[in-house]
């Protein structure tokens, strides 16, 4: 064996008839390349498998996994909003918009002709809850959106009117 590189508490020798290194810690542990490699390996993989759930924003169908799109009952979607980096769209008329929203909401009109414009400028990469009257808008906003590359759209079930009868 030939010592290649020897560092305080390290040595890392190559043995020319093996094609693998072995790592010498404090001349106690000896670790074959391969089998680390494989551990850090499996171990990249296994963290990988992550949970798809959000603690606050429940479990997902098979459905909504699949298509992307979130729908979310009143109380979820209230704690949903109540984080910092999201953004909150409400697709219906300027005029229904007026008439009552939720706090913070950018009114973008589904029914307007420029919506696939302005919904073009909202930040694809973060989270997107959207409403409407009573879900059937935004649920096509939602599918459009998907469509057009956002990564989380989370959509009140029940639109502004279950918002209202909390």
């Amino acid at each position: 064996m030939k010592i290649q590189k020897k560092q305080k508490y390290c040595y890392v020798y190559f043995e020319q008839r093996l094609p693998h290194y072995l790592v010498i810690l404090d001349d106690r542990y000896i670790i074959n390349m391969r089998k680390l490699f494989t551990l850090l390996i499996g171990i990249t993989l296994l963290s990988g498998c992550a949970s798809t759930t959000d603690p606050v924003l429940g479990n997902p169908t098979p459905e909504e996994i699949a298509s992307g799109i979130q729908k979310l009952d009143a109380d979820t979607f209230k704690e949903g909003i109540s984080r910092r980096r999201i953004q909150l769209v409400d697709v219906r008329t300027p005029e229904e918009y007026e008439a009552g929203h939720i706090k913070k909401a950018t009114n973008i009109d589904f029914l307007a002709d420029n919506f696939e414009q302005e919904i073009q400028k909202v930040n694809k990469d973060r989270p997107v809850f959207i409403y409407c009257r009573s879900g059937g808008r935004s649920g096509r906003a939602a599918e459009l959106m998907k469509k057009l590359g956002f990564k989380k759209v989370y959509d009140l079930r029940g639109g502004y009117l279950s918002w209202v009868e909390e």
